[in-house]
């Protein structure tokens, strides 16, 4: 990934380097989600996820190659950031601070999809230090 588009994502300018979500239509009880690599290795992908499954589970069984280390939530390898909409993070493992949450972010493992279509950012620890 080019240096200039990791410093728009840093910046939360992201909407300037990705053209947006091309929501999926998803039976009940699932949402429509688009996986953005932050590290430009696999292209960006709608997938229906169930919101009974975590976004880390969900893009594994669409074949994207995630970051994850315990899937407990006890650490920040599966950290994901939201670019548009809304997820369902489960912060009870206490790994990001509240000042991470309010800026988006949360870890794909303990994350489920919202109510409506959503946009993250995966693979992203770098983002967070």
């Amino acid at each position: 990934m080019s240096f200039a588009k990791k410093l728009l994502i840093a910046l939360g300018l992201v909407a300037v380097a990705f053209s947006g979500t091309v929501a999926a239509t998803c039976s009940s009880g699932s949402q429509s989600v688009t996986f953005v690599d932050y590290q430009g290795n696999q292209p960006t992908q709608t997938f229906c996820c169930s919101q009974d499954s975590t976004l880390l589970d969900c893009g594994e069984s669409n074949s994207l190659t995630m970051d994850y280390s315990s899937r407990d939530g006890s650490t920040t390898a599966e950290a994901g950031k939201v670019l548009s909409g809304a997820v369902v993070y489960d912060s009870s493992a206490g790994i990001l601070d509240s000042t991470q949450i309010a800026a988006g972010f949360f870890t794909t493992d303990r994350t489920t999809p919202s109510s409506g279509p959503a946009s993250i950012l995966y693979n992203a620890e770098g983002l967070l230090f």
